[in-house]
């Protein structure tokens, strides 16, 4: 997980025109990941109900 401070990095550095490999360089994440956060922006992520496991008797 990315902390924000490198979120807000991220996100100046895509903001200085920076694309998406050279952001990964930059800050040493995979492409997927900085597109995801890139996509994602400064919201929080949203988490959906777990479904319950089964139970061991």
């Amino acid at each position: 997980m990315v902390g924000l401070r490198e979120l807000v990095m991220i996100l100046e550095l895509r903001r200085q025109g920076l694309g998406v490999s050279a952001i990964a360089r930059q800050t040493g994440l995979d492409r997927k990941t900085v597109r995801k956060y890139l996509d994602r922006g400064l919201e929080a992520p949203v988490y959906g109900p777990r479904e319950p496991g089964e139970r061991m008797a």
